[in-house]
């Protein structure tokens, strides 16, 4: 396990692994993160450069905080009236 403490106004933490083209895309990629309105601190975790089909690729990670505003709550009244599955 690894603990990992939240910031504050943060529910979870989330994490994310993709592959672009250049290191551009991983700051496109943080910004859009940015602009989400349930994330919260999007970090560059780690990267890797390699190829695929010639072309060279960038393998990056990032994580986010999960805000309250992710929660939306349509599970809340089918657990009130004891109708979720078990």
């Amino acid at each position: 396990y690894r603990w990992v403490i939240l910031a504050a106004g943060t529910l979870a933490q989330a994490s994310f692994s993709d592959i672009g083209g250049s290191y551009n895309d991983v700051a496109l990629t943080l910004e859009a993160l940015a602009k989400e309105r349930t994330f919260i601190n999007p970090t560059f975790g780690s990267s890797t450069e390699s190829s695929a089909g010639g072309r060279k690729t960038v393998n990056f990670s990032t994580t986010v905080g999960v805000t309250s505003q992710a929660y939306s709550g349509r599970y809340s009244a089918a657990a009130a009236a004891g109708s979720l599955a078990r």
